[in-house]
């Protein structure tokens, strides 16, 4: 499910006027008589999902309602999608198991073994591109409320099969 923010393609941190363009342009987008840039991947939510994305972002009480609501979601679930702050590591210091195709990695608070733990699945789910070209998800330890940004970059592979798609 597509939060707010995903719905208008905007920023978590986006202000009042970029969420009203942005409402504007995915209403523009959806809009039967108005011709689609080719350019921007289609847009599979409904007039109504924009208009309730709009409602919620653009009053004050209702985004910060909302923000809370998404952010304790996605805090039970062991992802979330704001990290601003958090220490950052690279996918590369953590280990490997080819048998259970997971990665893990001790926390470096708790010290808790596998503190940090996820299957690959769980990194082309939760994972968003960053600025550089690579990816980062965002992670809490199963033992203490520690959050880490874990920075990874697709494998040589993994590329040429994204781009022969």
């Amino acid at each position: 499910m597509l939060t707010h923010y995903e719905v208008l393609r905007v920023r978590f941190d986006a202000d009042l006027i970029e969420i009203r363009k942005a409402y504007r342009d995915r209403l523009l987008d959806v809009h039967p008589d108005k011709k689609n840039d080719e350019k921007k991947p289609a847009l599979n939510v409904s007039v109504n999902a924009i208009q309730e994305a709009y409602r919620i972002l653009s009053d004050e009480r209702l985004r910060h309602e909302y923000d809370h609501e998404v952010i304790e979601g996605q805090k039970n679930s062991g992802y979330v999608g704001t990290g601003d702050g958090l220490d950052e590591y690279s996918l590369d210091e953590f280990e490997f198991d080819p048998e259970t195709l997971r990665y893990a990695m001790s926390c470096p608070r708790c010290v808790a073994e596998d503190g940090f733990s996820f299957s690959e699945e769980n990194l082309e789910e939760h994972a968003q591109e960053t600025d550089s070209g690579g990816f980062q998800v965002l992670s809490q330890c199963s033992c203490c409320s520690l959050w880490l940004k874990v920075n990874f970059a697709l494998a040589a592979a993994e590329e040429e099969e994204e781009e022969e798609k």
